[in-house]
Parts: C-alpha cells; sequence; structure tokens
C-alpha cells in the first residue's frame, strides 16, 4: 500500500521577515523514509537474485578475489558473514522457483527469505506451503512460526542432525576492541546454559567487585560476567535452577513459546530439573492455589501462561518476580488471580512506593 503524505503546510512569515521557511511535516517525512526503503528492497532484490549466476560463473576471479565473499568484501566493503550469507540466500532462491517468484515480486521480504531458506531445502516438495505460511506471518513472529512447523513435519532423527549441522561459537573483534561471541545451540541447551547463568544473576553475582556508580551493571553486563565465572572458575553459588516446558495437545514448547521436540524433552530428564505445565483442552493452564507467602513453581507457571512473561509496568522478559497485588500483608494468602508479573527492578519500586504511602 503507497502511502500518500499529507499536504506540506507553510508558517505564516513574522512581520519583517523576507526570507521564505519552508516546514517539512512529519507525515512527509515519513513518505519518504517509506519510498527509500522501497527502493531499497527492490534493489536488494535484485541484487540477492544476481550473486547466485554471479558467484557460478567465476567472473570475481579475475579480480584476483579467491571466492565471490572475499570480492564481495575487498571490493565492495561488505562484512564476509554478510556476503556468504546474501550468497546461501540466493544460490537457495535459486534452487527453489517458488521461493524465487515470491521474493522477487516482493511478496516474501530478504528477511522473511534469509529465515525461509533455511526450512525448503530439506522440504523442496512443500515450498508453497512453507512460503505462503511465511507471507501469512508477520517477521517477528516468524522463526517461531517455522520452529513450530519443522517440528510438526520433521522426525527427530532430521531434527538432531540439523542441530549438530547448526551448531556453533564464533567470535569477531570489534572496532573499539571489545570481542563478540555468537553462540548457537538446540533450544533445550541453551535453556539450561540460560537457567545456570541467571540462578547466578538473581544471586547477586553480576556485581561481584563492583563498587559505586559500577553497581548499575545491566542486565546484559551481569549475565556476560556470570558466564565468564563460570565457565573460567567453575564455581557457582546455590541457586534454583529450574527448565520449563509447557506441554499442550499440539506438541511442547519452551517457556518463550519456542518449539521443542519430545526426544529434545527426554534428553534433559537425567541432568536438569523440569517443571512441566499442562493445559487443558481449550489450552489454558490448569490452576493452582496455595496460602503460604511464596508461590510455588506451579503457581508461577500459570501466572506466566495467563498473563505473559513479560513485566506488566516495564514490559521487560529479564528476571521476573511474581508480585501480590493487594499485598499478602492483607489477604494473607497466594493466589493465581492475585499475582503479577513483574521485573527485580519494578517490584523493589513498587515496594518502596507502597511503604511510602503507608509511611
Amino acid at each position: 500500500m503507497v502511502v500518500e503524505p499529507r499536504p506540506i503546510t507553510q508558517p505564516e512569515h513574522q512581520h519583517g521577515d523576507s526570507s521564505p521557511c519552508e516546514v517539512v511535516g512529519t507525515a512527509q517525512l515519513r513518505w519518504q523514509v517509506e519510498r527509500a526503503l522501497r527502493s531499497f528492497s527492490q534493489v536488494q532484490a535484485e541484487l540477492i537474485i544476481l550473486l547466485a549466476e554471479f558467484d557460478v560463473s567465476g567472473e570475481w576471479a579475475f579480480d584476483g578475489a579467491d571466492s565471490c565473499a572475499s570480492w564481495l568484501a575487498d571490493r565492495h566493503g561488505i562484512a564476509r558473514s554478510t556476503a556468504r550469507d546474501w550468497l546461501r540466500v540466493s544460490h537457495e532462491l535459486a534452487r527453489c522457483p517458488t521461493a524465487l517468484a515470491a521474493f522477487r515480486e516482493g511478496r516474501l521480504s530478504y528477511s522473511a527469505a534469509r529465515a525461509v531458506t533455511r526450512i525448503t531445502p530439506q522440504h523442496p516438495d512443500r515450498a508453497k506451503e512453507i512460503i505462503d505460511l511465511s507471507i501469512r506471518t508477520a517477521i517477528n513472529d516468524l522463526p517461531r512460526t517455522l520452529a513450530g512447523w519443522v517440528q510438526d513435519n520433521e522426525t527427530s532423527d532430521q531434527q538432531e542432525e540439523r542441530h549438530e549441522r547448526e551448531t556453533r561459537l564464533s567470535v569477531r573483534v570489534e572496532a573499539d576492541g571489545m570481542s563478540v561471541m555468537t553462540l548457537v545451540l538446540p533450544p533445550q541447551l541453551m535453556a539450561e546454559i540460560l537457567a545456570v547463568v541467571d540462578g547466578q544473576v538473581r544471586s547477586g553475582a553480576g556485581f561481584n567487585g563492583l563498587t559505586g556508580a559500577a553497581r548499575r551493571r545491566s542486565l546484559a553486563g551481569q549475565r556476560a560476567r556470570c558466564l565468564h565465572q563460570i565457565l573460567t572458575t567453575g564455581s557457582t553459588t546455590t541457586v534454583e535452577r529450574e527448565i520449563v516446558l509447557h506441554v499442550r495437545p499440539d506438541g511442547c514448547s519452551m517457556q518463550d513459546g519456542t518449539p521443542v521436540s519430545s526426544h529434545a524433552v527426554a534428553s534433559l530428564i537425567d541432568d536438569s530439573f523440569i517443571s512441566a505445565l499442562i493445559h487443558d483442552i481449550d489450552g489454558k493452564p490448569i490452576d493452582a492455589t496455595h496460602r503460604r507467602r511464596l508461590p510455588t513453581r506451579r503457581q508461577r507457571r500459570v501466572v506466566d501462561e495467563r498473563h505473559g512473561t513479560r513485566c506488566v509496568d516495564c514490559g521487560s522478559s529479564d528476571l521476573l518476580e511474581y508480585d501480590h497485588n493487594p499485598p499478602f500483608a492483607l489477604t494473607h494468602r497466594t493466589v493465581v488471580d492475585e499475582l503479577e508479573v513483574r521485573c527485580a527492578s519494578c517490584h523493589r519500586k513498587r515496594h518502596r512506593a507502597t511503604e511510602g504511602d503507608t509511611a
């Protein structure tokens, strides 16, 4: 859909102001941005489609490059990792006429094509089904949607082979000297790592050795420090380690919604503490109540499923806690209908405000 700009207005000149003054409204700016994005998408699509043929031609070798990715990097300043990704997508589109047509016509964005071409090579006979699903799905939801499709249409052996092939760890150096690590793991293995790391964060280990203003380290910074501590010293404080699985009629998923196979679940049983939240026939979590102050694991998981795993105040999904509303001091009970999800920071702020009102 083409968005037409609202009329651009010019303010009336003040007395004595002889110079014209033109103001570009925000609607015009939005239209210009959208027009530029459409042009960018069209040029990007043309480039991606051409790259596979250019790679096969070998023309890049006449400039002394040892690969097409190197030619893109050395001659045009494209990061090698980006160049390799462009080439992968281009070759997979060339092998899948249905995906290529959707991409050329603009029905499939580059981000969607990048995701789709990780699935279509293993399922060429169902490419149209996969592409139609991708076109109907919002881009931010597409990875989990495709993961769900794979979960329903691949055997455990196929998934295990894919996970083994894609598992990797890479490191690059940024311009400021910092190192960036990329770790790609099957969801159940990543869940185990995060359970240990976040357990350390909750214990306060992410602030070890820091004083004063440095104690304002971000959650991401705390996680990085805790991971380093665990890997280099092997020491962890005693923390609750739990992996949550949601069991529904259509399969299992991790706490964040990532689909996971029953085979993967079985691989966790010997080494991890697992909480399984069972859903009824309507897909709703089974209720749970208790009269002690701290909610049980089952209560926490029911609250997560009902209200989402995000802080009700700031929307964060990290280091969530369970807050009584109305306060436990008034009700002397803990039931799921009176629990709200808040991140640790917002939880503390609310209690400080409540104590101030009470004083």
